[in-house]
């Protein structure tokens, strides 16, 4: 046998393999979120009623068929992730890796019919790993910004985490505008693009700068400040968290200016690794047409974040 056949032989075992693996556990997954939530409709049907539609954000245009690339021997991706940002990579109770993240590895692995492998390694190896060929690509919430880029080549984005303004439900401000908010009490995280942004656009509140988000986030709830401005995804778990004790709600944006926000987030390769850079998007475009991405997204984040007011 050919060697090339050789290689077709173990990638269509492998997808196959991986396929249902992957497959039974979407449908064993997806029965848990079914039966909860409809326990969670009996109880409260009308509190389920008026909770908002997560919407699945258009990050590639709808319109676009990539080509299958030519995989050449490439028949097993090796991704690297960090283990400190739930629900993007993360240990589960077991000491598992999971989250969105690898769900989307598994995705592009699945898609390509290649095999997939997902190793935690701490943040500031990355760059080493992939340039020193230890891993194929950093699968890590890294955003596409210049400051990255001088370190990696990315795939196109498959996710934004937008700026995000919080308030208490009965706050009186409305729509936050340099206005509304002028001589309003309004934290963020110091050193962050938040508070870079903060200080541009909204000069005339009173900012407040933390050292510690969930200080921020308890003086927002106790009414000590008006405002918190942050990541909206992290601010999501919060709100629907135990510990917000339902005090807060989303108002306003989302804030997304590539200038201090970036531009989106991608999958890492080896700077000037372009042809791997092009396998994955042809991946991550699998993903979405597929609907695995959005049946992932529904499942791993609580609301939307994309949605004025929500």
């Amino acid at each position: 046998m050919r060697r090339s056949q050789m290689l077709d032989a173990r990638r269509g075992l492998s997808a196959a393999v991986m396929a249902l693996i992957f497959g039974c556990w979407l449908a064993l997954s997806s029965q848990a979120v079914q039966s909860q939530t409809a326990q969670t409709g009996a109880n409260d049907a009308t509190a389920s009623q008026s909770s908002p539609e997560v919407s699945i954000p258009g990050y590639w245009p709808v319109e676009r068929v990539l080509p299958r690339p030519d995989l050449g021997e490439l028949d097993t991706i090796r991704f690297i992730t960090e283990a400190d940002y739930p629900p993007f990579h993360y240990l589960d109770s077991t000491g598992t890796l999971v989250g969105f993240n690898i769900d989307i590895a598994w995705g592009i692995c699945m898609a390509l019919k290649v095999r997939c492998t997902v190793r935690r390694v701490p943040w500031d190896r990355m760059a080493d790993e992939l340039e020193n060929g230890k891993a194929d690509a950093a699968i890590a919430s890294h955003r596409i910004s210049s400051g990255n880029r001088l370190k990696f080549h990315f795939t196109e984005r498959y996710y934004d985490t937008p700026a995000r303004f919080v308030m208490r439900k009965e706050s009186g401000i409305g729509e936050p505008s340099p206005q509304s908010l002028s001589g309003q009490k309004v934290a963020v995280l110091k050193g962050t693009a938040h508070e870079a942004y903060l200080k541009t656009f909204f000069p005339d509140a009173d900012i407040e700068v933390f050292d510690n988000r969930l200080v921020a986030r308890e003086a927002l709830r106790t009414g000590k400040i008006s405002a918190l401005f942050g990541d909206g995804l992290v601010l999501s778990f919060w709100l629907e968290g135990q510990s917000s004790r339902k005090c807060c709600k989303f108002f306003g944006g989302p804030y997304t200016e590539p200038k201090y926000f970036g531009n989106g987030v991608g999958v890492a390769v080896k700077k000037g690794n372009y042809p791997l850079a092009h396998i994955l998007n042809y991946g991550l475009d699998q993903v979405r047409t597929t609907g695995l991405f959005a049946k992932l997204y529904r499942r791993h984040f609580p609301q939307a974040l994309l949605a004025p007011g929500s």
